[in-house]
């Protein structure tokens, strides 16, 4: 094992540059991912639309999520470099400095933003696939009869009228119409 007084000083400059580049990476790549997310929303929103109260509050929340992971990734960015600009000013004070619990939080910050927005997108799409669309017809459980019994008929009106024997009779082919008498007249 070496020493850490015993390392190469390149060596301790690559692994900071490494860690920092990856660190970084993580913050970029979440920022990327919310503005997709966001065209995702708006995307949905302009072609599926807003399916009940609780699709319209996902959707909101999805949106806020996603844009606070971008105002706060932005502002990781800001005290970074701020933060890169004081260790280079005084290395030896650079992990005493005021700004890294301040990135700390702002790291988490962005974690959990990021996370609700994913959370709350996968809402959405649960809301929007499990809510009828009353402008299809035969998607509103009120249309498809009040007394379901889950019987053969599945979706059908409780009460069937004599006209809708005749229809299903015609259906199977039982149903012979009386010959018209009109032909000889």
């Amino acid at each position: 094992m070496v020493d850490e007084d015993q390392t190469p000083e390149w060596w301790k400059s690559t692994l900071t540059a490494a860690w920092f580049e990856t660190r970084m990476e993580a913050d970029r790549t979440m920022v990327a991912l919310s503005a997709g997310g966001i065209g995702l929303m708006v995307t949905l929103l302009t072609t599926v639309g807003v399916k009940g109260r609780w699709a319209a509050l996902f959707y909101t929340a999805a949106l806020v999520g996603f844009v606070a992971a971008i105002v706060v990734g932005l502002a990781i960015f800001k005290v970074n470099a701020a933060h890169i600009a004081e260790a280079a000013d005084d290395p030896e004070k650079a992990d005493a400095s005021p700004l890294r619990p301040r990135l700390r939080r702002l790291d988490w910050a962005l974690i959990g933003s990021f996370g609700s927005g994913v959370l709350f997108s996968i809402l959405v799409g649960i809301a929007t696939a499990t809510t009828p669309d009353p402008t299809v017809p035969g998607t509103h459980p009120t249309e498809q009869g009040e007394a379901f019994d889950g019987g053969e008929e599945a979706g059908a009106p409780a009460d069937t009228t004599e006209q809708d024997a005749v229809r299903e009779e015609e259906l199977r082919g039982a149903y012979q119409p009386a010959p018209d008498t009109a032909d000889g007249i």
